[in-house]
């Protein structure tokens, strides 16, 4: 019978497309219809089904419909309307879960099919017989009053997956899945003119305990699942995140490359610990008791309650299996501790192997410049920050403006603030301060400040740029930053009244965030990575007073970038992950992280994101970390693997793996 049925449904979805695929499209018409009666048809228990359930939606409708005494022809007809309905945001949730990546070429195609699906069952509605004007308008008006309510459960599930904080999964449940049946529910009662209230709520509480289920059987039965791997915001994920005894463990293992299999079977023990069964028994019991209420309130609990037990016996042979696994000891996972310490020897062996940029070479000045302040900041510079390396570099200092262009080759760009700044200080560093070219460069430096302590870029040259005042990046934090640092390791004396009035105004900034506080050249992530440190090295030189204002600053930085943080513990791309984590390593060492911030479970998260990113040979990918002039005002942005391997490197120094405090 089963079968016969879902070969009637099949059969019926086969005409629909038949009659509304056009034909003048040619051979396209035939591949359209072929791939779209495949979609419809993937959970039909037919032969070969790709994902064959009873209890999915296009089954579900036909046998409740045929169970209440619709005849079959009109069953058929709305599980025709119901399959799909399910179809389209079926197929919009496999694009939006990304579970058709491996065949981009095709997500376009895809992408239409939606719209295809969308506009079709608004024709198969016409299709019911034995339904007046009045029944097709309200089960139109039903199927998107209720499909706006799982379009909304659906933005609540991307927004919380992979999220630190995010919808209750009941709630999502409730709005996605159970949205959904609640559609197709008042869409029968509609049809065989029950009480639609009853029939909705019925359909609602019936789709949130399958979608709660299925979360359970995905997670913890199906192998090919990638729940775990998404980190999809499930009852059990959640309650372990909550529960204080197992919160750091999952939080480690949930962050990184968490596909792989030792990762998944520790975080699966721990969700089973934190009472992943109990979790389950409470949210089906509240469900079971919304599902005998409504089908009470039908008037057909005889009929109906088959279609309750399937619900109530999946759960509860879920949990006692689970009930089961409970007693299994914890399976093993490496130490982030030894991870951290190879991670470390295999970026400095990459560094080490990789050749250096020529600073008269394509690269010009800022790679080898930003190269060796990372190696600085890691303090692995050792030998290498010695004059032998540094004096070369000072040789770019131009005779004439005393800065240092970011490209020795290009003299269409004035010099630039920025790598001025970053060549002296590292100057300073080597014991080159009083050299003459360090000299000329400061004086430079300090004619490009303003009057409220900031430091403009070269597109301060109004000589060479009049309308300079017109295009972001006149003011670069990051710039300003750089250039004070290294006007304070010139000389610390001279130049103190000059950086404590431009950390004052860049910490003003700092606090207010994006866009008061952005780059034209550098990323987000590096602004206020660089911005931070440098109003912590000037904390030590300031009053009290206003140590407070660059205190709120750093504060207000550090909430930005917590905010920004995933299970996985990335906040953004690599380098901006790898720039943000310094901060807050910074921060937590120097104590100014507040308390609930302190968790190391974060700063543990990103660390493990960060080493798990590492390639086999010991780099990191390319990303861009700069935005370049290309020619006049133009951008190319710069990505290249020794700088982010460098800043990555810098940033896993900073994180002290064995931290007690």
């Amino acid at each position: 019978m089963l079968k016969s049925d879902a070969r009637r449904l099949a059969d019926a979805l086969e005409a629909l497309l038949r009659d509304h695929v056009r034909a003048e499209l040619g051979g396209w018409s035939l591949a359209t219809r072929d791939r779209l009666l495949r979609r419809l048809t993937r959970h039909l228990p037919l032969d070969g089904a790709e994902k064959a359930s009873e209890f999915a939606p296009p089954m579900w409708t036909l046998n409740v419909a045929r169970k209440v005494g619709l005849s079959r022809e009109r069953a058929v007809a709305l599980a025709v309307v119901g399959t799909v309905y399910f179809s389209t945001a079926d197929l919009a949730d496999d694009i939006a879960d990304g579970d058709l990546a491996d065949d981009p070429d095709d997500i376009g195609i895809h992408v239409t099919d939606v719209c295809r699906l969308t506009f079709l069952y608004q024709q198969a509605i016409a299709r019911v017989p034995e339904l007046d004007a009045a029944g097709r308008d309200a089960i139109a008006e039903t199927l998107a009053r209720l499909g706006l309510d799982m379009a909304d459960g659906q933005e609540l599930d991307l927004r919380s997956t992979n999220a630190i904080e995010g919808a209750d999964p009941v709630t999502i449940s409730r709005h996605k899945s159970g949205a959904e049946f609640a559609a197709l529910g008042e869409m029968i009662a509609i049809a065989g003119g029950f009480d639609r209230d009853a029939w909705r709520d019925f359909g609602s509480a019936f789709g949130t305990g399958a979608q709660i289920t299925s979360d359970y059987f995905d997670l913890f039965l199906d192998p090919e699942s990638d729940d775990w791997a998404a980190a999809k915001p499930t009852v059990p994920i959640r309650r372990a995140l909550a529960d204080p005894r197992h919160h750091a463990a999952v939080r480690g293992l949930l962050a990184g490359r968490r596909t792989r299999a030792e990762r998944k079977a520790a975080g699966l023990w721990h969700l089973v610990q934190a009472g992943a069964a109990d979790g389950l028994r409470a949210a089906q019991a509240a469900v079971l008791a919304r599902l005998e209420a409504a089908v009470q309130r039908t008037g057909q609990a005889r009929r109906l309650r088959k279609f309750i037990e399937p619900v109530a016996d999946i759960g509860q042979a879920i949990a006692e299996a689970l009930d089961e696994y409970r007693g299994d000891p914890r399976p093993p996972v490496g130490d982030i501790e030894d991870e951290h310490r190879l991670a470390l020897q295999r970026a400095e062996r990459f560094l080490e192997s990789a050749p250096r940029p020529d600073a008269r070479g394509p690269d010009g000045l800022w790679l080898p410049l930003m190269l060796l302040d990372a190696d600085a900041a890691a303090g692995a510079a050792g030998a290498a920050m010695t004059g032998a390396i540094i004096e070369p570099l000072l040789a770019a200092v131009d005779a004439d403006t005393g800065g240092a262009r970011r490209h020795p080759q290009r003299g269409e760009l004035p010099p630039d603030a920025d790598a001025t700044g970053r060549l002296i200080r590292l100057a300073a560093a080597a014991g080159l301060g009083d050299h003459p070219a360090v000299r000329r460069a400061a004086d430079t430096l300090l004619s490009a400040s303003r009057r409220d302590g900031l430091v403009e870029t070269w597109l301060g040259d109004r000589r060479r740029f009049p309308d300079a005042g017109e295009l972001p990046g006149q003011v670069c934090p990051v710039t300003v930053a750089v250039a004070l640092r290294g006007l304070l390791a010139v000389d610390e004396a001279a130049h103190h009244g000059q950086a404590v009035k431009g950390a004052l105004l860049l910490a003003r900034l700092l606090e207010r965030g994006p866009p008061q506080c952005r780059s034209a050249f550098y990323g987000q992530g590096l602004v206020e990575s660089e911005v931070s440190r440098f109003l912590l090295a000037m904390r030590a030189l300031l009053r009290d007073r206003d140590r407070e204002a660059v205190d709120r600053a750093l504060a207000a930085s550090a909430a930005r970038s917590l905010a920004r943080l995933r299970l996985d513990g990335r906040m953004g791309d690599v380098v901006e992950t790898a720039a943000r984590a310094h901060a807050l390593f910074e921060l937590h060492r120097a104590g100014l992280l507040d308390t609930a911030n302190r968790d190391t479970a974060n700063l543990d998260a990103i660390a493990r994101a960060l080493i798990d990113a590492q390639a086999g040979d010991g780099g990191y990918p390319p990303d861009a970390c700069f935005r370049a002039p290309g020619g006049g005002v133009e951008y190319d942005a710069l990505g290249d693997r020794r700088l982010s391997t460098a800043l990555v490197r810098c940033t896993l120094a900073r994180f002290d793996a064995r931290r007690g405090d």
